[in-house]
């Protein structure tokens, strides 16, 4: 097998000696903040599901209305 060259280990932790200190806090700072906050991709499937069940909803009330079939509204 070859040898591992990477700079990081599997669990995320920097290689020992690669780093200064200052810049090893600088690093997990930064990671300490990628994680937080609402991603565009959380945004993009919130307002999908949203919009779905709304359409799902005014479809039915449509239906109940029109036709007596709704499954919610009748």
């Amino acid at each position: 097998m070859a040898r591992r060259t990477a700079t990081t280990y599997r669990s995320g932790r920097l290689a020992p000696g690669t780093l200064t200190e200052e810049e090893a806090e600088a690093v997990q700072e930064v990671r300490a903040e990628e994680g937080k906050g609402l991603t565009f991709a959380d945004a993009i499937s919130i307002t999908t599901t949203v919009l779905l069940l709304a359409a799902i909803l005014m479809t039915d009330y449509y239906l109940g209305k029109r036709y007596g079939k709704g499954l919610f509204f009748s």
